[in-house]
């Protein structure tokens, strides 16, 4: 690419331009609700083992805008529970963080909305022109790219709600995007993707990326000048992420007509997104069947090659990250009926024998179809991703079989999920009376006052209870009715 195509101005000079009301009322109800699916997950996360860390670190931030941009980015990443995209990146941390951070009192619901879907855009974008973190061969993935990371989408998707929300003009944006550029992590996921005992930080420290992105937009307005045309050139930014599946084009496709969040993902399952597409099959497998935990004898779960590496078939995940990246440790939080949220990530619950016991008998292997992609050269909207997995479960010598090539939340197939879906998993995470107050406040975008009330409710709300050492109690979640219904029994 060549400097005369200017991306970097092109996208700074249209997203500096548009007004609240330019975005279409489709994307805005969108937007709402990947905003409210991500307030629940910082609610959650505020009480797993990464909510006293984040309080501590906001706090060494000064607490205020700072603090709270870093601490909402990384808790709302903090338990993998959070939107995707059909590209496998979640960068809607960042941008949920920064327009919150932002927001002032006398801003409407819209207000933040409008800036969180301008950020959702811009990471989006960011990210599919990026391209996938594969080598791919006719769309089905073979193996990882030799370096990739995950934290630049965050990064710009913060920068790009905190300009929306502070009302920059096209230089300052462009200046934010330069600065944003600048401080990107570097990209860690090769080095993560061969490591078994997690970081708590994961894949990239989300707060800090949301950081990074918002001061940017502080120090544009501020006066600080960064590298101009950070995305055009030979040496931009997608050469300096080492970016080997590159499309800068992506970043100006169609602008105004394609909306990522048209195609956000959600997640029913605190764990890698990988991991919900043998889940779903589980689920639908146990529909149908009431199994008894305690008489299964193995269930296998059947996989891309991308999620068989030892953190994903790992028995005895230790911590809270690995937790998030055993297939044997969600299968069993699944078969054990758990609750979807911080319990699942519980090192007491995952202690537990019954745990322990149930993890052992559930083995990882490879699906014999390839998992394909979307070709992200292709700008059109519609991509679709097919996972082809599957689980089989067996008890008394009778095997159990399902396969999904789609999992429960993908926007692309029968499973999305609707408004009543999404507001459901809120409600399973947040505390009664603080969820009905942040839904009257995000369901009321033009009310004056909307976003104080939002910004309050949210802060002082917390999560559901749960209690590690009684998820168990109950015998029910060891016992069931067997049934033979769609069962098949091995040759």
């Amino acid at each position: 690419m060549t400097m005369r195509h200017q991306q970097t101005s092109t996208m700074a000079s249209y997203f500096a331009g548009l007004r609240p009301e330019d975005i279409p009322a489709d994307v805005i109800a969108g937007t709402r609700l990947m905003l409210l699916d991500t307030l629940g997950c910082i609610v959650a996360a505020r009480e797993t083992e990464i909510g006293p860390i984040c309080a501590s670190l906001a706090d060494g931030l000064g607490g205020g805008e700072m603090g709270n941009a870093y601490a909402w980015g990384r808790l709302a990443n903090a338990m993998d529970f959070e939107e995707g995209t059909p590209s496998g990146s979640h960068f809607g941390c960042g941008a949920v963080g920064a327009a919150l951070a932002i927001a002032r009192e006398d801003h409407t619901t819209r207000d933040i909305v409008s800036s969180v879907a301008v950020g959702y855009e811009i990471g989006g974008r960011v990210a599919d022109a990026i391209g996938s973190y594969f080598k791919t061969d006719g769309g089905k993935a073979r193996a990882f790219a030799d370096v990739w990371g995950v934290a630049t989408p965050v990064v710009f998707a913060a920068a790009g709600a905190a300009c929306a929300g502070l009302g920059h003009d096209a230089i300052q944006t462009e200046q934010a995007f330069g600065l944003a550029g600048s401080s990107t992590p570097v990209p860690i996921g090769a080095k993560w993707a061969g490591e078994v005992d997690l970081p708590n930080t994961k894949y990239c420290d989300a707060g800090w990326a949301t950081l990074s992105g918002q001061f940017a937009a502080r120090g544009a307005m501020a006066g600080s000048t960064g590298l101009r045309g950070i995305f055009d050139g030979s040496n931009g930014l997608f050469a300096m992420v080492a970016a080997q599946n590159a499309n800068p084009d992506i970043l100006t496709a169609d602008l105004g007509e394609r909306w990522r969040i048209r195609q956000v993902l959600y997640k029913k399952w605190p764990c890698c997104r990988w991991i919900h597409y043998p889940l779903t099959a589980l689920t639908q497998l146990m529909d149908v069947h009431d199994f008894a935990v305690d008489e299964i004898e193995s269930v296998v779960a059947t996989v891309g090659f991308a999620a068989t590496s030892k953190r994903f078939a790992n028995p005895d995940p230790q911590g809270f990250t690995s937790f998030q990246f055993s297939i044997p440790h969600a299968v069993a939080m699944t078969l054990l009926k758990v609750p979807p949220g911080p319990a699942w990530l519980s090192s007491e619950l995952a202690a537990q024998p019954a745990v322990r016991r149930l993890r052992e008998r559930i083995a990882v292997t490879e699906h014999h179809r390839s998992w394909t992609f979307p070709d992200f050269r292709d700008t059109s909207p519609g991509a679709i991703r097919r996972m082809s997995s599957g689980i089989r479960v067996t008890v008394a010598g009778v095997e159990h079989v399902a396969e999904a090539d789609f999992a429960y939340g993908d926007s692309y197939s029968e499973l999305r999920w609707t408004e009543a879906d999404i507001v459901a998993k809120f409600r399973s995470l947040v505390e009664q009376q603080a969820a009905d107050r942040i839904l009257d406040a995000l369901w009321s975008l033009d009310r004056s006052g909307s976003a104080a009330a939002l910004l309050d409710a949210f802060r002082n709300a917390r999560g559901t209870s749960y209690a590690p050492e009684t998820m168990l109690a109950d015998d029910s979640r060891l016992a069931g009715r067997r049934s033979g219904i769609g069962s098949r029994v091995p040759a």
